[in-house]
């Protein structure tokens, strides 16, 4: 019976999952999502949390990629997890570990994507986004009737049984 409590004991930090992960950016698929390889060589995708990007075929979709591309790509990050969605993507906070930024709220205020209004733990988010439209900063400079917010793009997408990344 010794035995039994000692391995638990032993087994216990394995159980509980960690919130906060480090490593290095290896890829960005788009304006909020990228992989993470961690020390171990472990990857991990990470959905930016309470941001939402404009997809790949979206105006202003590859522009919005190259932008976190220029923020994180081959730069060490660190990750504090929030969740994790439907894609069994890691969503949360991204901080570059240099400096501290936080590329979540960086995409937002340089206009290269819209605060997820559905999935928001910070009101500054949307203050971040009101200045970058206020500045037509980013998507906001291009004409209004290309600025269609993703969730809407690709609901519309579904609608008519299209492709939308």
């Amino acid at each position: 019976m010794g035995w039994l409590v000692a391995a638990f004991i032993l087994l216990l930090p394995l159980s509980v999952p960690a919130r906060d992960y480090g490593g290095e950016v290896v890829a960005v698929a788009d304006g909020d999502t990228l992989t993470m390889e961690t020390g171990n060589h472990h990857r991990i995708i990470i959905r930016l949390a309470e941001i939402d990007a404009p997809e790949k075929k979206q105006p202003y979709g590859e522009e919005s990629r190259q932008a976190l591309i220029d923020l994180v790509h081959g730069q060490r990050i660190t990750l504090h997890k929030v969740a994790t969605d439907k894609y069994h993507r890691t969503v949360g906070t991204v901080y570059r570990s240099e400096d501290g930024l936080n590329v979540n709220q960086a995409m937002v205020r340089d206009g290269d994507a819209w605060a997820y209004r559905a999935y928001l733990l910070s009101p500054a988010m949307l203050a971040l986004e009101g200045a970058a439209r206020a500045s037509e900063t980013g998507l906001w400079g291009l004409p209004q009737d290309a600025r269609l917010p993703p969730w809407r793009w690709r609901a519309e997408g579904r609608q008519k049984g299209l492709n939308w990344h």
